[in-house]
C-alpha cells in the first residue's frame, strides 16, 4: 500500500465516522455517484431511496431510538430498485458498524441469479472494498480475521419446516439485520423466528423486507399494515427511470384495467 493510498483511505474512515448514520452522505462518501471516469458517473440515488435513507437515519442519530427496533417494509411494481437499495443500506452498515446481518429470499434461484449478484456489484462499487472486506461464494467478511465471524453478511436458505435455521442472529453491542428479499413468499412462521432477534439490548437491530406483493393473506402484506413497520408502496408509474411504454404495454394486455390483478402487481405494489 503506497503511501498516497494510505492518506486517502485515513480520510476516508474519518469520514465515514463522521457520517456513519446519515446515510444520504454515506451514499457519496462510499460509492462514487457523478464521479466522473467512475461506473456511476451518470448516476444518482433515487428519490425514494434517499427518503428512505433519511427515515433510517433519523432513527439512528437520535440515542433514544437507535436501539429500538427498525423495521422497513416495501411493496412495488416492477423495476423499483429495491434490491439495490437493500444492497447499498447493507454495505453502507458494513463500513460503519460491527454488523452481521443475514439475507434470504423466497428461493435460492433468486437469491443466487437476482440477489447476490448485486450485492456484489454494489461491493465492488464500494470504495476501498478490498481493503477491509472479503467476499466468498455466500458472505462478505471483514478483512481482519479477528472480526470476520462477527463481522459479516451471509446468505441463508429458511425451511418451512425447520424454520430454526433462520433464527440465532446476535451481535450483542453491535448491529444485527435481516434482509427478506422477494418477501411476500416467505412464510410467516419463518418471520416469526427472525423476530427473536430482536430482543438483546444496546444493538442496532434492523429488519428489511423487499417485495412485490401478491397473495393478500401474506406475513408480508400483513406487516405493510402493521404499526411496527415503517411501509412504502412504490407504484412504479411515479418513477422517472422506469420505461412507461412497457407499463402502456401491461396495462393493454390487462384489457386497460388499472385494477387489473397482473397491473396491481406489475405497476402499482398492490396484492391481488
Amino acid at each position: 500500500m503506497t503511501k498516497v493510498l494510505e492518506k486517502d483511505i485515513e480520510v476516508f474512515n474519518k469520514l465515514v465516522d463522521e457520517y456513519r448514520y446519515d446515510f444520504e452522505r454515506l451514499a457519496y462518501i462510499i460509492f462514487p455517484f457523478g464521479e466522473p471516469g467512475s461506473a456511476l458517473e451518470r448516476m444518482r440515488p433515487y428519490k425514494w431511496q434517499v427518503e428512505e435513507w433519511r427515515r433510517l437515519s433519523r432513527h439512528l442519530m437520535n440515542p433514544l431510538t437507535r436501539f429500538d427496533a427498525y423495521r422497513l417494509i416495501i411493496s412495488s411494481g416492477n423495476g423499483a430498485a429495491k434490491t439495490a437499495f437493500g444492497a447499498m443500506t447493507i454495505i453502507m452498515l458494513m463500513y460503519t458498524q460491527k454488523l452481521r446481518a443475514r439475507l434470504t429470499a423466497n428461493t435460492d434461484t433468486q437469491m443466487r441469479s437476482v440477489v447476490w449478484p448485486e450485492y456484489d456489484k454494489w461491493l465492488r462499487l464500494a470504495r476501498f472494498n478490498d481493503v477491509f472486506f472479503d467476499k466468498f461464494g455466500t458472505s462478505i467478511k471483514a478483512k481482519k480475521e479477528s472480526l470476520a465471524d462477527t463481522w459479516r453478511v451471509d446468505t441463508v436458505t429458511w425451511h418451512e419446516n425447520s424454520p430454526a435455521s433462520i433464527s440465532g442472529l446476535h451481535n450483542k453491542g453491535n448491529a444485527i439485520a435481516y434482509v427478506f428479499e422477494e418477501a411476500p413468499g416467505i412464510p410467516a412462521v419463518i418471520w416469526d423466528y427472525a423476530s427473536g432477534a430482536f430482543t438483546e439490548t444496546e444493538t442496532i437491530k434492523l429488519f428489511f423486507a423487499f417485495g412485490n406483493s401478491d397473495d393478500p393473506e401474506s406475513k408480508f402484506e400483513q406487516n405493510m399494515t402493521s404499526p411496527l413497520w415503517h411501509s412504502r408502496r412504490i407504484d412504479t408509474r411515479e418513477l422517472d427511470y422506469v420505461d412507461k411504454t412497457q407499463i402502456k404495454a401491461w396495462l393493454e394486455e390487462c384489457g386497460g384495467n388499472e385494477d387489473h390483478d397482473e397491473f396491481r402487481i406489475r405497476v402499482r405494489g398492490l396484492p391481488r
